[in-house]
């Protein structure tokens, strides 16, 4: 959900508008077109290295065999963040007198990427020692035409405006691939 923070963070902090819904929507294409990717660019996000994390395994495989493993993900990627696209806004003026912008854009190819390794150890030894499994992979998963819903408000007369609701609304196409590096 990196990219939806880095996006609202973003969004939130360049020139408000205050106007009808034509100016609403030249605005946030602006702020889409022009100001996010420049943003993504300069924070380093156009591919982002996500941390690496690991998980432990321990099952019983037999009665006389136990095992133990390690599954490591290394080498992560997130990319996609500086394309999204508007669908639609609509803009309100609230009766306590503040501005709100609700918007839903879509982010169109976003991709996460990871390298991992997978190793294992069973109760069987042999003369060499403790029995030892290792294998590589790769794993991708792509989601396309992420629609997310965001709402704006402007709070107290400033010129700024805040993020006050964030909706995953679909989450399009999900493409999972994951392959064994022999």
């Amino acid at each position: 959900m990196l990219f939806i923070t880095v996006f609202l963070v973003f969004f939130a902090f360049v020139t408000p508008y205050r106007g009808d819904l034509d100016h609403v929507n030249e605005y946030v294409d602006e702020v889409l077109s022009e100001h996010l990717p420049k943003i993504v660019e300069k924070a380093s996000l156009s591919t982002y290295e996500i941390p690496d994390f690991y998980f432990n395994l321990e099952d019983t495989l037999a009665e006389a065999e136990e095992f133990e493993g390690t599954v490591l993900f290394h080498s992560g990627k997130l990319t996609g963040l500086n394309i999204v696209n508007r669908r639609f806004c609509r803009y309100s003026l609230r009766s306590s007198g503040n501005s709100k912008i609700v918007c839903n854009v879509v982010l169109h190819r976003i991709g996460i990427r990871y390298r991992g390794r997978y190793e294992a150890t069973t109760g069987i030894t042999t003369s060499y020692g403790v029995r030892a499994q290792q294998r590589d992979f790769f794993s991708e998963i792509l989601f396309r035409d992420v629609e997310v819903q965001i709402e704006l408000t402007q709070l107290n007369d400033s010129e700024q405006l805040s993020i006050t609701n964030l909706l995953l609304l679909e989450e399009g196409e999900v493409t999972k691939n994951f392959c064994i590096m022999i």
